[in-house]
């Protein structure tokens, strides 16, 4: 992995494997266990210590390993997988029904997206994998919570304390939705008195595409980029904050 400033760069995946990206970038290897390993088999170490992202592990991994696995009968296997995940998406192209948007404040796909905290966004999660699986003519919107939920730890003292941690989008299996020009899109939010600026990330699931929305941008007061901060942030107002941005 290269860091430069704030921008982080996938590496050239050797040629054979290249196909891992797009496997990478499509959450339907979350509910296909085929996929799914051929991630882990990489490195089970780091697949373990990165929660299943299979993003952050080919950032990660050693190019040695991965140059070594291209001359190996794994490529093959690659190819394979990645067919099922193609003839899965064609026969899906001509969707089910008219167009529905499905609207969560939560998802939860998978752990290598850390923006749920239980069973209501693992419900909504399920919703839309089962709407690709039925080739259903739906689009998510949510929220990219870019601290995501709390993890709980225990001071010395015994007292539970919560600990958030920043996501970073780049080392995550989703991408910036970007205007006609190449430009990451813009939309704004009245708010009493102001506008609220919006960009989006795009998360691929199966056949379904879910836009998840961030204020998280320099156009915005500090006080507005918090919006979108956290996951069941404290406090009314932010939470009626979070559900105008959401709509």
């Amino acid at each position: 992995m290269r860091t430069l400033g704030h921008i982080t760069a996938m590496p050239q995946l050797p040629e054979p494997l290249r196909g891992l990206r797009e496997l990478a970038y499509n959450l339907w290897w979350s509910w296909h266990p085929e996929a799914a390993e051929l991630f882990q088999e990489i490195d089970p170490s780091l697949w373990k210590r990165f929660r299943g992202n299979p993003v952050k592990l080919l950032l990660e991994t050693d190019p040695a390993r991965l140059e070594g696995l291209a001359a190996t009968s794994y490529p093959a296997r690659v190819q394979a997988v990645l067919k099922v995940l193609r003839d899965y998406l064609k026969a899906r192209e001509a969707k089910r029904g008219p167009l529905v948007a499905y609207f969560s404040a939560e998802y939860g796909f998978h752990s290598a997206l850390p923006i749920y905290a239980g069973g209501l966004g693992v419900l909504a999660g399920d919703h839309v994998k089962a709407a690709s699986d039925l080739g259903l003519n739906l689009v998510g919107v949510g929220i990219f919570y870019h601290e995501g939920y709390f993890h709980q730890r225990l001071s010395p003292e015994g007292a539970q304390v919560e600990v958030y941690e920043a996501l970073r989008p780049e080392e995550l299996p989703l991408l910036p939705v970007r205007d006609g020009e190449g430009r990451p899109l813009r939309v704004a939010v009245e708010f009493p008195g102001r506008l609220v600026w919006l960009s989006a990330y795009r998360v691929q699931v199966g056949a379904v595409p879910v836009f998840l929305l961030t204020a998280d941008l320099p156009e915005n007061a500090p006080e507005d980029r918090a919006i979108t901060a956290r996951l069941y942030a404290p406090g009314p107002e932010i939470r009626i904050q979070q559900e105008m941005v959401l709509g």
